[in-house]
């Protein structure tokens, strides 16, 4: 899948194009009004890192604009629905959220509700824990895919950190708590991790598989 930059002015499309050429991984620049899927990522970075890693993995002939809006995790729905009203051929979203603290049931509520606030009809919900499927209905008819990062893992809180920590294994010396404070503590590493995910498919697809599963998606014809 080739990733396409809406907009060159935000911090997280300047670290995404800075990545894409350090790790070269073609992009594109491609504003969000022409083309029918689009990636938003509902935190910020290594978030966009690794979806442009894993993107790379997924069919390549699929063409996906992303963007991080202002507003974060399930409160960024509010974002996707106003995209909505402005980018008519825009038919199916994935949202890649951190689980963080709250369980898989309780975010599954805060989507629904913050659907159905934004006036959002919902018309088929799907879940299989950390991959979340609707078919909704807002102007017109659009899937929006809900990939929620996070591991089976006795930590304090899920996030992209998760995945990524069992990549740099080697590199972790104490014992795992927050995972975002370990990745924080072995940042001299960070790059060569993000170097073994996109060397290593296998790697990717086991490692991240609610993420990998949900790119694949976004790739099929609805």
């Amino acid at each position: 899948m080739i990733l396409a930059l809406a907009n060159l002015s935000t911090s997280t499309a300047r670290n995404i194009l800075t990545w894409s050429r350090r790790l070269k991984i073609r992009i594109s620049v491609k504003p969000p009004e022409t083309v029918r899927k689009v990636i938003v990522i509902g935190n910020g970075t290594p978030d966009d890192i690794v979806t442009l890693v894993l993107a790379h993995h997924v069919d390549g002939r699929e063409m996906a604009t992303i963007l991080k809006p202002q507003k974060l995790r399930v409160e960024s729905i509010t974002s996707i629905v106003e995209l909505l009203l402005y980018a008519p051929r825009i038919n199916k979203i994935l949202l890649i959220i951190d689980q963080e603290e709250d369980e898989l049931t309780n975010i599954r509520l805060k989507i629904r509700r913050k659907l159905e606030l934004n006036g959002v009809k919902i018309k088929e919900e799907r879940s299989n824990r950390r991959l979340l499927t609707y078919k909704c209905e807002k102007i017109r008819l659009f899937n929006l895919l809900v990939a929620v990062n996070g591991l089976d893992k006795p930590y304090e809180i899920h996030t992209i950190e998760d995945h990524l920590l069992e990549v740099a294994k080697d590199f972790v010396k104490t014992r795992i708590v927050n995972p975002k404070k370990t990745w924080n503590e072995i940042k001299e590493y960070h790059e060569e991790i993000i170097r073994r995910v996109r060397d290593d498919r296998d790697l990717a697809y086991s490692l991240f598989p609610q993420q990998i599963k949900a790119l694949e998606m976004l790739c099929e014809d609805i």
